[in-house]
């Protein structure tokens, strides 16, 4: 099941590579391994140039229950360019042992 996580984790990493405009992806876990009955705190940061770079997909999260704990953004804007980055934090608990 940490397999299936962290594979999600360098998928959602290289997908903003795609992206046409100048946006990176960033993602964290808390811990790498988790018992049952614990948490991994994830958290992705969607930043760059755009004024809006939108919400993740996240992909099927079936072996987890899912909590979105919040979201933070922030605008700079620098000698007239404009940045932003979204701070998207997410509770992972997982549903079975795997």
């Amino acid at each position: 099941m940490i397999q299936k996580f962290f594979t999600l984790v360098i998928v959602l990493m290289t997908a903003g590579g795609l992206l046409a405009e100048e946006i990176s992806l960033s993602a964290s876990v808390d811990r790498n391994r988790v018992c049952l009955d614990e948490q991994i705190n994830l958290r992705l940061e969607i930043s760059g140039s755009a004024a809006n770079p939108g919400n993740p997909q996240l992909p099927d999260l079936s072996d987890f229950t899912v909590f979105s704990s919040g979201r933070s953004q922030n605008i700079s804007i620098i000698n007239g360019q404009m940045s932003s980055s979204l701070i998207f934090n997410y509770i992972l608990t997982p549903r079975h042992t795997g």
